[in-house]
């Protein structure tokens, strides 16, 4: 029996070191999206993650992707981003888009979330998108 606890040792090392591994800087943000009751987009439709830095202007785009529409909300999503990228005195944010080809305008609903730095999330991230309403904003602008 004293013979197994080396052993034993050494697994739950191997495993520890594992866990502790490189991950080339990469680091998760995960979540899920809500929707509206009355959202029933085509097939066709996708919705697009984008991670933002906000702070000086212009958002910087630290990391982006898309996925096919599921069919029906909540729409659960994990995101890979830089966090060698992320300096803990600036502003994230994530932004999620429902897009459609039908019609003369492409983003049919959209959301955000202010993430990662300033006790913001980085898992179990809740994003709720909202209509917004192309006929009285076509800006396509929403609150925060």
């Amino acid at each position: 029996m004293k013979k197994r606890t080396p052993l034993v040792f050494l697994l739950l090392l191997a495993l520890l070191l594992s866990a502790c591994a490189d991950t080339g800087g990469k680091t998760r943000l995960t979540g899920q999206v809500t929707c509206p009751d009355d959202i029933n987009p085509p097939s066709d439709a996708f919705i697009s993650f984008q991670l933002n830095e906000l702070t000086g202007g212009m958002p910087n785009t630290i990391a982006k992707q898309s996925i096919p529409w599921p069919g029906e909300c909540p729409i659960p999503f994990e995101m890979t981003y830089n966090a060698e990228a992320i300096n803990s005195s600036n502003t994230y944010t994530l932004l999620v888009t429902l897009e459609t080809r039908i019609g003369p305008h492409t983003i049919l609903y959209a959301g955000r979330r202010d993430v990662i730095t300033f006790f913001n999330p980085t898992s179990n991230v809740k994003v709720e998108i909202e209509d917004l309403d192309w006929e009285n904003n076509p800006s396509g602008e929403f609150g925060p």
